[in-house]
């Protein structure tokens, strides 16, 4: 049986590649099958069901409506890891969802790369700053007018 550990440095290099498709080729066919389409996400939320499987028996669920109960409830190296393939798991989403968007806009691939490198790092900022390109985008579109020879 895998510990908890191994488990973590396995999720950690799994996601790694889901990554670097949405990166590097985030409109070839793959990435759209596998990562944009939320599939690999899933394949993470399997993995947060089985870390859950694992809690301890007796397990109180309402630990989680105060900051001690979750802090104690995160003592327990599986539910520790559950948070952690949550994180996995969501940040994967919310990049791949990016991605779409981001194509959706024309942009800079280096801007891409930019909000994934949040994204994945950072979570709500990568968010933050995508939503930010696109309400910008939106309230002052890019014009054409008179840039035409």
């Amino acid at each position: 049986m895998s510990s908890p550990e191994s488990l973590f440095k396995l999720a950690n290099t799994l996601v790694m590649p889901f990554w670097l498709l949405l990166a590097v080729i985030p409109k070839q066919r793959w990435t759209i099958l596998i990562v944009r389409s939320g599939g690999a996400s899933c394949l993470f939320a399997a993995f947060y069901i089985l870390c859950l499987a694992k809690a301890p028996s007796g397990f109180q669920w309402e630990s989680f409506s105060t900051l001690g109960g979750l802090r104690q409830a995160f003592a327990d190296d599986w539910l520790f890891l559950a948070g952690w393939i949550h994180y996995l798991a969501f940040d994967l989403y919310v990049g791949a969802k990016i991605t779409k968007e981001h194509s959706a806009m024309g942009s800079s691939h280096i801007s891409l790369l930019l909000k994934l490198f949040f994204t994945m790092m950072l979570g709500p900022v990568g968010l933050l700053i995508h939503k930010t390109h696109v309400w910008a985008r939106t309230l002052f579109p890019r014009s054409t007018e008179g840039l035409q020879a």
